[in-house]
């Protein structure tokens, strides 16, 4: 009877990674702990060097136009995010950043020096950075106050479409039939809803539904995007399962991982039944 348990070996190394990057979390639902360790892992990003774009027509304050630039730059040169990231960021037991998972819209916080009680991350700031972070671009939306009407402001969503219309899913055909306001739209993200937004096309001069591409939020309060990453994931793994205990049913073939290079062996018969690329570990030296 084969013993290969691919979908088990997988969840292990991702959680193996969430505990090396220190990480909090329960494994008592494993699934759960795996989809939010690869939502962190997709919200740190690369440590590619990466380009600084800025949405038309901002405006940050004199007071704060040196600090943004200095941490912009750091970033841009594969500086590790997290030490400016909310100092819940690595506790996965906790409710997840729904902006981030429903819009995938980055708040950082600009302080100088190390937080007094969790030196882990800088001093938290009244005043935050939204972006967007990509493999190769940092995406600066404006700087917004530490309120929760921030989080879901229409006016966000209407500037990734007027900046970078390609991260936006366009329904043009399509209008809202009632509007609701930014503190609505606010408690239905609290609620784990996932809501159509409207934007509003120069060009066109039309008003038409929209959703960032590929976003939204689960039932849980995940990102549909790393839930579906999962399950493909799973899915892949199950699938070359049966391909393998098909070809030998005494295989005990296990999934390894190194360097972002995943594969398939069984050491015993000395065989190599597959190797590509599953997921990338943002491992962060730190600043």
């Amino acid at each position: 009877m084969s013993i290969i348990h691919l979908v088990r070996d997988f969840e292990e190394i991702v959680i193996s990674y969430g505990k090396e990057t220190g990480l909090i979390f329960s494994e008592n639902d494993k699934s759960q702990a795996v989809i939010r360790i690869l939502n962190f892992n997709r919200k740190i990003g690369s440590s590619n060097k990466k380009t600084i774009y800025y949405a038309k027509n901002i405006k940050i304050p004199t007071e704060y136009k040196k600090r943004v630039e200095n941490i912009l730059k750091y970033l841009s040169e594969g500086g590790d995010i997290t030490p400016y990231l909310s100092t819940q960021c690595i506790n996965l037991d906790v409710e997840q950043d729904l902006m981030f998972n429903d819009w995938n819209i980055l708040h950082i916080h600009l302080g100088k020096k190390p937080h007094k009680h969790k030196p882990l991350f800088i001093e938290r700031t009244g005043e935050l950075l939204f972006l967007l972070n990509t493999d190769s671009e940092i995406r600066v939306l404006g700087l917004y106050h530490h309120k929760s009407r921030s989080w879901s402001r229409q006016e966000l969503i209407q500037k990734v479409y007027d900046n970078w219309p390609e991260m936006i899913c366009p329904f043009e055909e399509m209008q809202l039939a009632e509007k609701y306001s930014d503190q609505q739209r606010g408690r239905f993200r609290e609620a784990h809803m996932t809501v159509i937004d409207e934007v509003y096309d120069k060009r066109s001069n039309k008003t038409f539904a929209v959703m960032m591409k590929n976003m939204g939020i689960a039932s849980s309060g995940d990102a549909v995007i790393d839930v579906r990453t999962y399950d493909d994931i799973c899915n892949l793994l199950y699938d070359m399962e049966l391909k393998i205990q098909r070809k030998n049913p005494l295989s005990a073939a296990k999934l390894y991982e190194c360097n972002g290079i995943w594969s398939i062996v069984d050491y015993n018969l000395q065989t190599i039944y597959w190797i590509d690329k599953l997921i990338n570990f943002n491992r962060k030296k730190g600043k």
